[in-house]
C-alpha cells in the first residue's frame, strides 16, 4: 500500500546513488538499524513499485521488515527515488546507500 502525503527522496552524495542491496553490520550508515533491500528495482520509468526493506538488528539481517515505494526516473542504472510507506517510523532506522 502506498502512503499518500509522504515525501519522495533520492539517495545522493557520500551515501551513494541507490539503496544498498546487501546486509551491513548493525550501527552502519549512521544509525542503529541500517535499512537495505535485495528486491528487484522497477524497470519501467515513472511507475512506482512497493518493495520490502530490511533492518539489521540482533545479528539478524532481516529482523525488521518495512515497505518502501521506489520509482525509476530514467534509463540510468542508479536513477531511483524512494518513499517510506510504513507507518511505524523510528529514529533508529536509516537507509543505506551504495554506488550503482
Amino acid at each position: 500500500m502506498v502512503a499518500a502525503g509522504r515525501p519522495w527522496f533520492r539517495i545522493a552524495g557520500q551515501a551513494g546513488n541507490r539503496l544498498l542491496d546487501r546486509c551491513v553490520p548493525v550501527k552502519s550508515c549512521g544509525t542503529y538499524v541500517p535499512l537495505w533491500s535485495n528486491a528487484t528495482m522497477p524497470s519501467t520509468i515513472g511507475m512506482a513499485k512497493s518493495i520490502d526493506v530490511y533492518g539489521h538488528w540482533k545479528s539478524i539481517c532481516t529482523f525488521f521488515k518495512r515497505e518502501v515505494s521506489v520509482m525509476r526516473c530514467s534509463d540510468a542504472a542508479h536513477d531511483f527515488i524512494y518513499r517510506y510507506d510504513d507507518s511505524s517510523d523510528s529514529c533508529d532506522f536509516a537507509f543505506c546507500g551504495m554506488d550503482a
